[in-house]
């Protein structure tokens, strides 16, 4: 159901007062009783094989991105995989990593994305300029470490997340919204635009930190500016074009099972499980759907247009393949959640059984085929693992 602009004013104010301010208690108080069938053996063997590919990109007390094509520390997927992580006793490891990264971060508030070395500095950048998730990120890792830990470091560094929290609102637009890229940062059509994913990124940090006006104007202006009548659920991307608001009807999974798990949209909404029905394939959740089509020999003539993604990873993203409407397992953990709030038990069943029956925990999986792709041994496919049998076992 779509409401009026000011009767979802008084709807969402009504719904904050009920509501729990933190993400990490909405993902684990949701649980509904799972029939989901799968021996223990199956169960046991799956977790201690995703807690060895855990172990594995542990180095130098931190975490590579996997053992594979990312080894060196990243922070997004630090924060997508630090509550399995901390659950799992890695807080000195995890501290650590985030101490790295703040003594990197620039005077404006700018976080580094990855901490590269040597020639791997040939292949990304350690400071990125489209994406703007990263700062973002960094303040829920920070909040999520305080409130499992207890100690001093929040308190510590907190100029840091002072400084970070200013880089963010420098960016925001007149509606409170940010611009740029997410983790699909070899996408180049999301270049300069708004994306929903961000946007709840956004409200899922202003809650962590307390600040719940800042979070209902965020939530009113998704549900203002992204939502599509067409489709009856959130746009993946918007942007401004002569002064017109223009709207991309793909279904991002991601920014869908946020904005369900963030009470954004605050009823059941068919057209969102209609988006996911669409996203749904015999092999998983493709991240987004249909996919897009780039005009690639254009994008070779604009070094701007590639957003100086130095190792053209963007020629990796033909349809299906890559960031481009591929099943990635730590987005697929967030659409379990948003699938089991919602209450459609049997599509959560059926989507961590796939999870959990899959073979090996690889960056993502072909949607046609399901064969594993992009990096074997993946930091935030094997804590997408281990949340997804906590959800089940949690549900016995």
């Amino acid at each position: 159901m779509h409401y009026s602009y000011k009767s979802y004013i008084r709807k969402l104010i009504t719904i904050e007062k009920k509501v729990t301010n933190s993400v990490e208690r909405c993902e684990t108080n949701m649980i509904s009783n799972l029939g989901v069938r799968l021996s223990e053996k199956v169960l046991l063997e799956r977790r201690e094989n995703a807690k060895k590919v855990i172990e594995g990109c542990r180095k130098d007390n931190r975490f590579y991105a996997s053992t594979h094509n990312y080894r060196e520390p990243w922070l997004r997927d630090l924060v997508y995989s630090i509550d399995i992580l901390l659950s799992l006793g890695y807080v000195k490891e995890v501290k650590n990593q985030l101490s790295q990264f703040i003594k990197l971060q620039r005077k404006d508030g700018q976080m580094p994305t990855v901490i590269d070395y040597g020639m791997r500095k040939l292949f990304y950048l350690r400071f990125q300029s489209c994406p703007s998730d990263t700062e973002i990120l960094f303040i829920i890792g920070m909040l999520k470490y305080n409130n499992f830990a207890r100690d001093e470091f929040f308190k510590e560094n907190e100029d840091a997340v002072n400084s970070a929290l200013v880089f963010i609102k420098s960016h925001l637009n007149e509606h409170q919204l940010i611009p740029g890229m997410d983790w699909r940062d070899a996408m180049p059509n999301y270049r300069g635009k708004f994306l929903l994913a961000n946007q709840m990124l956004l409200v899922d940090m202003y809650e962590l930190l307390g600040k719940q006006t800042d979070a209902i104007k965020v939530k009113i202006n998704v549900n203002k500016f992204f939502y599509s009548k067409e489709k009856c659920c959130s746009a993946d991307s918007i942007y401004w074009e002569d002064g017109k608001l223009k709207q991309d009807h793909n279904f991002d999974c991601l920014g869908n099972a946020l904005a369900v798990l963030n009470g954004t949209v605050s009823d059941v909404s068919e057209g969102i499980l209609k988006g996911f029905k669409a996203a749904k394939t015999p092999f998983g959740y493709r991240n987004i759907t249909p996919y897009y089509v780039f005009n690639r020999a254009k994008l070779f003539t604009s070094w701007d247009n590639l957003c100086l993604v130095l190792n053209g990873s963007f020629l990796r993203n033909t349809p299906g393949v890559y960031q481009n409407s591929a099943i990635w397992p730590f987005i697929e953990l967030r659409v379990i959640y948003a699938l089991n709030k919602l209450k459609a038990t049997i599509e959560t069943e059926e989507a961590i059984k796939l999870m959990l029956e899959r073979e090996g925990f690889n960056e993502f999986y072909n949607p046609r085929n399901g064969a594993p792709g992009g990096s074997k041994s993946q930091l935030w496919t094997a804590a997408a693992v281990l949340s997804a049998i906590d959800l089940v076992q949690m549900s016995l």
